[in-house]
């Protein structure tokens, strides 16, 4: 027996290169969740499909990788061989990669200098930002970086606790809530504008510098700031549901072995499983809950 947690098998799915999947669901997905990025879209259709028939998943060859770019850190998922194994209870801890070192084409030098420097990360990363940011603005003059422009993330390896107790039904009626108070909002034809124009930007609630080409008249901190409350009251929200959704109607229901781990590149753990040898008849058992509550702490 092995053990991951049901969330990360959705982090994982993340990872794949979405414009690969043509299943008509993706139409609909866009079409019911219309302020959400194309990004979006393609995850939660990834999300979908694999849960309800992951052999299909994946012999429509939809497991295809992107480099995601959004971390300082990436890496392998780990299955583990204990339940208690302290990674696999463990929260994700990470840095979002700050837009300017993304649009100087620096990710791969600040990827680098931060492998060199993980004793710091681990130890404190507050001190391991302000070390990043002296070494990048001397090399790199134009960057002028500052604490502004990283934003760290901490995510438990469960959902959101009021989500994960809700029934079926209850989380699909708690979506068209969402919906409907959607549909309220976007209503006002300022909030509408923001969106038409810049729902596959909402990296700029991460950054300060002034939006490049902005053609709503609404000032550049207005946008943010609508942009802000979009996400935190509408699409975090449903893409929450809709992994819960996932998992009650369609997951919970389903047997994995090796093979499909293999598939979505999950390793073992070197904590607790380094004397791994492969076995396709290895059974997944996945946890329910490990953490109460996922947080983000922002330095913007």
């Amino acid at each position: 027996m092995i053990y991951i947690s049901k969330k990360k098998i959705f982090s994982v799915l993340r990872n794949i290169d979405g414009k690969v999947i043509g299943d008509p669901v993706k139409k609909h997905f866009r079409q019911k969740y219309f302020f959400m990025s194309e990004r979006n879209i393609e995850n939660i259709t990834a999300f979908f499909l694999f849960s309800k028939d992951p052999q299909k998943f994946i012999a429509n060859n939809y497991v295809v990788w992107k480099d995601s770019k959004s971390y300082i850190y990436e890496s392998n998922p780990a299955f583990h061989k204990t339940p208690d194994c302290k990674h696999l209870l463990s929260k994700f801890d990470n840095i979002y990669i700050p837009w300017k070192i993304k649009e100087n084409k620096l990710t791969e030098a600040l990827r680098s200098w931060a492998f060199d420097n993980k004793n710091l990360f681990h130890n404190d990363r507050n001190i391991f930002i302000e070390e990043c940011i002296k070494n990048f603005n001397a090399k790199y003059k134009f960057l002028n970086l500052d604490l502004s422009d990283f934003e760290q993330i901490s995510l438990s390896n469960s959902g959101i606790e009021e989500f994960e107790n809700s029934t079926l039904n209850e989380l699909k009626e708690n979506i068209e809530t969402i919906l409907k108070d959607a549909k309220d909002y976007f209503e006002d034809e300022k909030k509408n504008r923001v969106i038409k124009y810049f729902k596959n930007k909402f990296f700029l609630i991460h950054t300060k510098d002034p939006i490049q080409y902005n053609p709503t008249n609404v000032d550049d901190y207005e946008v943010k700031k609508i942009l802000r409350e979009i996400d935190e009251k509408y699409i975090k929200p449903i893409n929450e549901v809709i992994i819960q959704i996932c998992i009650k109607e369609f997951l919970d229901k389903k047997d994995f072995d090796m093979s499909f781990l293999e598939i979505l590149n999950f390793r073992n753990c070197k904590s607790c499983f380094p004397d791994y040898k492969k076995e396709n008849d290895l059974k997944v058992n996945f946890i329910e809950k490990v953490i109460k509550k996922s947080t983000i702490v922002s330095n913007s």
